[in-house]
């Protein structure tokens, strides 16, 4: 076994996998519900009726990954609630333009954990907290005593990297197993993939590749989400300031903290002087927007950016008690294993991996 840690995103994985093996049909994100429900038939299902697409690309990644890169530890975190979390208590409209989990893939999602619980793996997962909240705080929890590596789709985490914890960001993979975005940025990043130990649709992201890849260092990726917002994550930002001036700004100041001290401290002849020295445009349109006073429709300027980082931020101090790094050693029961993927008649798994 190779001794390091591996954190698996269980919501990015599966729902990767749900969507990535869904019959063409229900490709189309415009159906409604009561549309799409017509085609849950096609969806791969066992003879008596549970869905298991979504399942099945997941076991096969986590089986090959187990069978390639040989992990010591593994957990997997989940997603369990989003109405419920401490962010959405802070911030009502948290993660509200997103559009309601399709039947299929909410019960997919019960049926994985039950099975990794039968197989014998480590899982979090509770309404309060997100599965990154999770996956961060084992991170830093355990990153004295092994390394650590995070399987997700989700960038938000290129915040928790340090000299102990590295990324392994997914990318699709086309119907030949190759995922030409990640063959471009390793070739972006002069990486020669064939001496990395990753899975082939990841792009491992270091310490040394944060900002370059991302506009930002690892500490701050929370800073310039403060600025500039998340559309996915419906992360308000500061309105008017945009993604390549977050980044001038984040790269000056490093924390939204020391960015407003600098404001208030400076008159507004100095800071367009500055700003312009900064290389960046309509410098009074952007002091603007940063100093912009909320109403009662609308959070702006400080407040906006301070609300902002407090969402973008992933917490790193759930409190684990005396949990040690041995619960989480690979010991999978095999015979589980087969007997499940048996049930749900993963006769290729099988075939490939036993």
């Amino acid at each position: 076994m190779q001794n390091y840690f591996l954190i698996i995103d269980g919501s990015s994985l599966l729902a990767t996998s749900y969507y990535g093996i869904l019959p063409p049909e229900l490709k189309n994100n415009k159906l409604t519900e009561e549309e799409a429900e017509k085609f849950y038939n096609k969806i791969l299902h066992t003879s008596d009726g549970k869905f298991t697409n979504g399942i099945y690309g997941f076991m096969k990644t986590l089986l090959n990954i187990i069978r390639n890169q040989d992990p010591r530890y593994i957990v997997v975190n989940w997603d369990a609630s989003r109405s419920k979390t401490f962010r959405r208590e802070m911030y009502s409209d948290y993660k509200g333009n997103r559009g309601k989990t399709p039947r299929p893939l909410k019960e997919q999602q019960l049926l994985m954990r039950d099975i990794l619980k039968f197989i014998g793996i480590k899982q979090f997962f509770s309404d309060k907290y997100e599965a990154d909240d999770y996956s961060g705080s084992l991170a830093k929890h355990f990153e004295n005593q092994t390394y650590v590596r995070i399987l997700t789709k989700d960038r938000d985490h290129l915040q928790l990297i340090d000299d102990k914890v590295n990324i392994w960001l997914t990318f699709p993979m086309d119907k030949n197993g190759v995922s030409k975005q990640v063959d471009s940025l390793n070739d972006s990043f002069h990486i020669d993939a064939s001496k990395l130990n990753v899975p082939s649709n990841v792009f491992r992201v270091t310490k040394d590749i944060v900002k370059p890849y991302y506009g930002a260092e690892a500490p701050y990726i929370a800073d310039l989400k403060a600025l500039m917002g998340d559309t996915a994550d419906n992360i308000p930002g500061v309105k008017g300031i945009g993604e390549k001036t977050a980044a001038i700004l984040i790269e000056k100041f490093h924390t939204i903290e020391d960015l407003y001290k600098y404001l208030s401290i400076n008159d507004e002849e100095d800071i367009l002087n500055d700003f312009k020295t900064f290389k960046i445009r309509s410098g009074k349109k952007v002091l603007d927007s940063l100093n912009a006073s909320s109403t009662n429709e609308e959070i702006l300027g400080k407040d906006a950016a301070y609300l902002s980082k407090s969402l973008a931020t992933i917490k790193t101090d759930i409190n684990f008690g005396n949990l040690s790094l041995d619960v989480f050693e690979r010991n999978i029961d095999m015979n589980k294993l087969k007997a499940t993927l048996k049930r749900l008649e993963f006769n290729q798994i099988l075939n490939d991996f036993f």
